[in-house]
């Protein structure tokens, strides 16, 4: 967004655009971007040299008072419009300049009480030190001068050994002693402060046990990143998932908070990009936040600068003339979506991976900041996978489940089958493949390459108890699971398998929150009295018709009254405020998100033997193909059964449909184009769930059943719709 100068439409010298149209309106007031943060980079220069430090150091480049103030003058006028400003004091080492900050911070205050400023009392001062100098006189005498309003973050770089293998004198001593004697002093004026450490390919061996160490001092505020630039090795991230992964062990082992780890454990990373997330930039650059050198200059952040940068910077104004907005014009559009490849946007575990603008510009050979550089992304999968293994630790040892659930977000299933007996999944068949079951072997390497590929394992049982080998092994997991109904305890967390005739044999209240229930056409006249009662015990049917490709038209009339019974009993426990689902009307209601089975591209069988299949149908018809196994992986190309763009489906309005792919290929020969039968069942239910939806709105407007809403289509099938515009065509 574009930020406000002075008044309006007026240029000045050079096409400096003074004034523009106030675009800021529009933030919310409290949110990040109603504060502006002033970044003066008061030298250049460096008490130290360290090895991955992207800055060139230089003496002469050292910003004058004169300058300083000017820059204050000049950002009380241009950010009238924000209700809190951050100064922040950057470097170099800032603290070589401490005499003539201390200055600075007095005139900025002075001004603040002058003006009558709406910051006045609304401020913060910041400072980065790298800490070899935070004892001395002239610093003691600023910081307790400041105290009530400044806070100073200190690098400390983990362990000596890895502190000095990168922090380093000009004259190669580490400079870890130097710095550690000051922190019992810094976290006595600063107790909530923090510090940054930074790896690098070569300290990546010290990751677990630096983090242990900073906490150690008693640091509230650990940021640990990887560096942006392209420096990693083959096997790095090997190395840093183990790293990750004994780190996860040491917190669980000692309950020590998430935050323990730096930001590298959290509930959010790890899963797909959320469409408001694709809509922001990674950070602000640009946006509610200036850089200013020593000359006045101003940039959207500190890698513009040219000590950071290896070609040509990118200024976007000057403190004496304004903000080229035109010059400013690229960062305020930059998001997700314009700097990434297609690949990035659709990764599965892509929250969490960043980049820095600055990085990207100085890496691109055509000069922009529309390319992102992906140098980390196999480490940033390395940390996902590390991350899925600390929340596993976290429910399987305390009982503690992270609030966004891979399952849930990430929408990618790896189906299990202990044997050729395992609970169905999906629709029945003949099951022309008979008594094989998993070995542990088998299934260790199952899970692992799920976790590697982002999977969640869903293990599939049989009636058999299952071997404790197996089960210890799932303690490293976060796992669904999919048991018979006669395998099912109270309190077990499985989905339950059931079908017509186990209902009047089990007590209802034993029932999981989620039932899967087969039923076939000889049975559909009893479906929503089968309903009614599970209902009573489970708040969601998950309902698989097994015969439904050779409904005949009475079957089809049976099933669709069936459903529209249905509809009333889901009505009536809205009417107490109680929900029910049944996944064939209620799904479509509560996500927009396309969805089908996902059979061969978002999800997949394990066959007892580690092979591949698309689905169990595939498996069980024993006339395909694998795609791959568990070993050596995918070796068919999945796109072929990627429904997303298919012909028809892409021009449906129905998101949560299920498509059967198997019965495509049997039926039409094509893996992405659905039959009929399939097509006119879906849009009968849609037609009963826009009825049902309708009536729990006027129940209730907040319902989650109205997150989706849905209207009537316009065609019978969506074909319809896709040969009318063909043949319109023709003359």
């Amino acid at each position: 967004m574009s930020l406000i100068v002075v008044d309006c439409c007026r240029r000045e010298k050079g096409g400096y655009l003074v004034v523009q149209k106030n675009r800021y309106e529009s933030i919310n007031r409290g949110s990040m971007l109603d504060v502006m943060n002033y970044s003066f980079t008061v030298t250049q220069n460096c008490n130290l040299a360290c090895k991955y430090c992207y800055e060139k150091k230089n003496n002469d480049s050292r910003m004058s008072i004169k300058v300083a103030k000017d820059a204050v003058d000049f950002a009380l006028r241009y950010g009238q419009h924000t209700n809190r400003a951050r100064f922040d004091f950057m470097g170099g080492e800032p603290l070589l300049e401490i005499n003539m900050i201390d200055e600075l911070m007095d005139y900025i205050k002075f001004k603040l009480y002058e003006e009558n400023h709406r910051w006045f009392g609304n401020c913060s001062f910041d400072l980065t030190t790298n800490g070899v100098l935070y004892g001395s006189d002239d610093v003691q005498r600023f910081v307790k001068k400041n105290l009530n309003c400044l806070n100073i973050s200190m690098t400390i770089d983990g362990t000596k050994e890895k502190h000095d293998m990168n922090r380093i004198f000009r004259n190669g001593e580490g400079s870890f002693e130097s710095v550690l004697k000051n922190v019992p002093l810094w976290l006595e004026q600063f107790p909530t402060a923090g510090t940054k450490v930074t790896f690098a390919s070569a300290d990546l061996k010290y990751l677990k046990d630096s983090l242990i160490f900073l906490n150690s001092l008693g640091i509230q505020e650990i940021m640990a990143t990887l560096v942006n630039e392209d420096v990693w090795s083959d096997g790095d991230e090997v190395i840093y998932e183990r790293q990750l992964c004994e780190l996860a062990d040491y917190m669980v082992e000692n309950d020590c908070p998430t935050d323990f780890a730096g930001g590298q454990f959290s509930e959010n990373i790890g899963l797909p990009y959320t469409k408001n997330r694709l809509k922001v930039n990674w950070c602000n650059c640009g946006e509610n936040n200036f850089e200013i050198d020593f000359k006045g200059n101003l940039y959207p952040c500190v890698r513009f600068l040219p000590f950071t940068l290896s070609k040509n910077e990118r200024i976007i104004g000057n403190i004496y003339e304004g903000v080229n907005i035109n010059k400013l014009r690229p960062f305020e559009v930059l998001n997700f979506v314009n700097q990434s490849t297609e690949e990035c946007l659709k990764c599965p575990v892509a929250n969490g991976c960043g980049w820095c603008v600055g990085n990207n510009y100085n890496n691109d050979v055509g000069n922009t900041i529309f390319s992102r550089s992906t140098a980390i992304c196999k480490m940033h999968k390395a940390r996902a996978r590390a991350n899925d293994y600390y929340w596993a630790k976290l429910r399987t040892n305390k009982g503690i489940v992270r609030k966004n659930i891979p399952n849930l977000d990430r929408k990618r299933f790896q189906y299990i089958m202990l044997s050729d007996d395992s609970v169905g999944y999906c629709f029945e068949m003949e099951k022309k493949r008979k008594s094989s079951a998993m070995s542990i072997d088998t299934f260790r390497a199952a899970l692992r390459f799920a976790r590697m590929n982002f999977y969640t394992p869903v293990i599939l049982y049989d009636e058999r108890e299952l071997d404790q080998n197996f089960e210890k092994e799932l303690l490293q997991y976060e796992v669904m699971r999919i048991k018979p109904i006669s395998r099912i305890s109270k309190g077990d967390d499985a989905i339950a398998v059931m079908g017509i005739e186990d209902i009047s044999k089990v007590d209802v209240n034993k029932l999981m929150i989620q039932v899967i229930l087969h039923i076939s056409q000889k049975d559909l006249n009893i479906l929503s009295e089968s309903c009614s009662e599970i209902f009573k015990g489970s708040r969601k049917i998950h309902l698989i018709l097994d015969d439904w490709y050779c409904m005949n038209e009475k079957s089809y009339m049976i099933y669709k009254s069936e459903l529209e019974k249905i509809s009333e009993i889901i009505v009536s426990y809205a009417k107490n405020k109680k929900y029910r689902q049944i996944n064939v009307l209620t799904d479509i209601m509560i996500s927009s998100d396309k969805m089908n089975c996902g059979a061969g591209y978002s999800s997949m069988l394990v066959a007892p033997n580690g092979e591949l299949y698309p689905c169990s149908g595939f498996y069980y018809s024993d006339s395909y193909d694998k795609i791959g196994d568990v070993n050596s992986g995918i070796i068919k190309d999945s796109n072929k059964y990627n429904m997303s763009d298919a012909p028809i489906c892409s021009r449906c309005d129905i998101s949560n449909c299920n498509i059967c792919v198997l019965n495509n290929i049997q039926e039409t020969k094509e893996y992405r184009v659905p039959s009929i039968e399939q097509c006119s069942i879906k849009n009968m239910e849609k037609t009963i769930s826009v009825e049902l939806q309708k009536r729990l709105l006027e129940l209730d407007p907040s319902t989650p059943f109205g997150r989706n809403i849905l209207k009537e289509s316009e065609y019978v099938e969506a074909i319809d719709s896709i040969i009318t515009e063909k043949y319109m065509q023709y003359r």
